[in-house]
């Protein structure tokens, strides 16, 4: 009889934790309790991105599949996050989606990017990339007031300076690796402000190609500028299969200007000579400033 009881009693706690459990709703799109619900469908550009000149222009559009491998989105209302998405190229709705919410204000935070994986969105004004290696990075941040079910295009900017450099000597054949160490910029992105937002110790490693043996190589490197910073300071170290230095040289006070690249041309490995130039090539294309070393 006591052994019934048990097994009656053991039973009725199953049951009643059973229905507690089948009662909780995941939180997403379907936490919809007393609220009515809208959909707010957003278009990438007409899945195209801006890509502004540098020099105050509106530049042309470029499909966000030329510019971008990944696509990364957040939706803020206050300081609580109550959506997140990410997309790969090989999506076919690549540069297109759809959100459903509860009727209010909201902050869009929307990343295309070219990194391994997706990044980190913890505030719209706190952004960090996957291992903290940095692309070629375009950003969008919208207050929006959402009343009911509507659609939204969203061109995104450019968030990053780059620094590349062009080595116009061959590659010594025991050269593995070049080795980047900047400082100066910032490995955070501060989508509202449009800044990085960390004084960041930043490290980019190329493995060295075939044809850089035969003659002409280059490299670039991402940062997003800070607010009160326009300068990196880089280290371009040349190591063997050992990590052995073979090769370094410091390039000082490189301008970090958002949407604008410098490009240092010269030889690395060997003496040469040179001079300055400057160039503005078409408004599809970054503000460059070249210079030898």
């Amino acid at each position: 009889m006591e052994r019934q009881r048990f097994s009656y009693g053991l039973g009725l706690l199953c049951f009643v934790l059973l229905c507690c459990f089948s009662c909780e709703k995941p939180v997403g799109e379907d936490d919809a309790e007393g609220k009515d619900m809208v959909r707010l469908t957003v278009n990438i550009g007409s899945n195209y991105a801006q890509v502004p000149f540098g020099m105050k222009r509106q530049g042309e559009m470029k499909p966000i599949g030329e510019l971008c491998t990944r696509l990364d989105v957040a939706l803020f209302e206050g300081n609580s996050k109550v959506r997140t998405l990410s997309m790969e190229r090989k999506d076919d709705s690549f540069g297109h989606f759809e959100l459903k919410m509860a009727k209010g204000v909201y902050t869009l935070v929307i990343l295309g990017h070219r990194g391994d994986g997706a990044a980190t969105i913890t505030r719209p004004d706190s952004i960090r990339f996957y291992k903290n290696k940095i692309t070629d990075t375009f950003y969008a941040c919208r207050r929006l007031n959402v009343t009911g079910d509507s659609s939204l295009t969203v061109d995104l900017e450019r968030a990053v300076a780059a620094f590349r450099l062009d080595i116009e000597d061959a590659t010594p054949a025991d050269v593995k690796v070049m080795e980047f160490h900047y400082t100066g910029g910032s490995s955070t992105l501060d989508a509202v402000a449009g800044v990085g937002c960390v004084n960041s110790r930043q490290t980019e490693d190329f493995n060295v190609e075939a044809g850089a043996y035969e003659g002409k190589s280059s490299y670039t490197i991402f940062t997003f500028p800070r607010a009160n910073s326009d300068k990196l300071k880089v280290t371009v170290t040349a190591l063997d299969k050992d990590k052995r230095k073979i090769a370094e040289k410091e390039f000082d006070d490189v301008p970090a200007v958002v949407k604008q690249k410098y490009v240092f041309t010269g030889n690395f490995f060997s003496s040469g000579d040179g001079g300055d130039s400057f160039i503005i090539r078409g408004n599809d294309e970054w503000a460059e400033k070249h210079q030898t070393y």
